[in-house]
């Protein structure tokens, strides 16, 4: 399956899902994605001194996106005064791509793609959660909610491009929505053997920089099917 066919049938499954269920997904599919950040040991194509900061940009954002039931009532009401820019999703997303732009990813590494096409799955993940949030009036929601569901549909795109096994990774992102869809945990798939080795290493460069409950959080949610009391990576 090409990536724009995988989109076109992401976009198709989604169509009936309410807002807060596509927020759901898109947010399972950054977090599918990030284990995918340690095919390179210690996430080595960032400079030492800054892969602390732009981790915590990516699980900020990734929190953000989790909590968005409770975040969104921050932007509920339609606010000319308030300017786009400063709601807080935008603001997560926008440190994100912080953390992709300054990493040597396409130009000059194209072999990295993995890394940018992880991050911006949370990228995605982010302004579709702020999409959803903002804006009151008729038209604004009508607009948001087409950009919301663009948004979601792109994270998924990036996260299925980042993984290393496409078809065993589309199978388990359409099982997704239907688990969403049906409010049936059980259908999303809990293993990581889709990681490999990887997986063991991507949560030991987590710890080695200082990312504990990170590292163990990811651990909580694929062994609970992606249910948690506990919502944050920070």
């Amino acid at each position: 399956m090409t990536v724009e066919q995988f989109r076109d049938t992401v976009d198709e499954e989604i169509r009936n899902l309410s807002v807060e269920q596509k927020i759901r997904f898109a947010w399972l599919c950054a977090v599918r994605a990030t284990p995918f950040l340690g095919l390179h040991k210690c996430f080595d194509y960032w400079a030492l001194k800054d892969r602390y900061h732009y981790l915590t940009s990516i699980f900020h954002a990734l929190d953000v996106v989790a909590s968005f039931s409770h975040t969104r009532i921050a932007y509920e009401q339609d606010d000319d005064s308030k300017n786009y820019g400063d709601s807080y999703a935008y603001r997560a997303a926008r440190a994100v791509v912080e953390a992709e732009n300054s990493a040597t990813i396409l130009n000059n590494a194209p072999s990295l793609s993995f890394a940018h096409n992880a991050i911006y799955a949370t990228v995605y993940a982010a302004e579709a959660a702020d999409y959803a949030s903002w804006g009151a009036s008729d038209s604004k929601k009508r607009k948001n909610f087409i950009k919301m569901t663009s948004r979601t549909v792109y994270g998924a795109s990036f996260a299925y491009s980042a993984s290393i096994d496409k078809d065993a990774f589309a199978k388990i992102i359409l099982a997704d929505i239907e688990a969403i869809r049906t409010n049936n945990p059980s259908l999303h798939n809990n293993y990581t053997s889709l990681y490999g080795e990887l997986w063991d290493e991507f949560l030991s460069y987590l710890i080695a920089l200082g990312f504990v409950q990170a590292s163990q959080h990811f651990e909580e949610l694929f062994l609970n099917h992606f249910q948690s009391s506990n919502f944050t990576f920070l």
